[in-house]
């Protein structure tokens, strides 16, 4: 969405450019006010580009990822909770999620996205901050979020890293902003 322009930065912007146009016109007759104009308008400029500055645009913003601090508070139209499947599994590059999961703890940030393979090409991937697959969401919960998560922003966190006899597991947590 395109954010509305400053009053006062257009107010420079535009005595910037009537300055700019006027030395223009008359850098034939008065070569040394022309100069003077043009460097005025110039100045106008970065003035009127640095009032208009928004300082939400210096901050990176990670999308689908809750950020802590001063964001503004967001509705959660739901949260689910539920185990990572797969989390047994070999990477495909021979990495072992169990090492992944091992080194999680509750809170963590986790990130979600396609994992497409030749067997379950709708897959979606649980992943690390570090981008290490630890796993995958299951179907049942999958098409519940379908009509939800794609037009929404998520965040996804681990409630828990459990243990069985076959291994680790992980419980999250995933919250949809409206």
């Amino acid at each position: 969405m395109q954010k509305p322009i400053k009053k006062a930065t257009l107010i420079l912007w535009i005595i910037g450019g009537v300055l700019l146009i006027g030395s223009l016109i008359s850098i034939g007759t008065n070569a040394t006010g022309a100069a003077v104009g043009i460097v005025a308008a110039l100045v106008l400029g970065l003035v009127g580009f640095l009032v208009g500055r928004n300082k939400a645009e210096e901050t990176s913003e990670i999308p689908n990822k809750e950020k802590k601090g001063n964001r503004k508070e967001r509705t959660v139209i739901k949260e689910m909770e539920f185990s990572v499947w797969g989390t047994t599994y070999t990477n495909e590059n021979g990495t072992s999620r169990q090492t992944y999961i091992a080194k999680l703890k509750a809170g963590d940030d986790l990130a979600i996205h396609p994992a497409p393979t030749v067997e379950y090409p709708d897959t979606i991937g649980v992943f690390t901050s570090e981008g290490n697959q630890i796993g995958f969401i299951n179907y049942k919960v999958l098409n519940e979020l379908r009509g939800l998560y794609l037009h929404n922003d998520a965040s996804i966190a681990v409630k828990e890293v459990t243990h069985s006899d076959r291994g680790l597991g992980v419980d999250v947590i995933m919250k949809i902003y409206e």
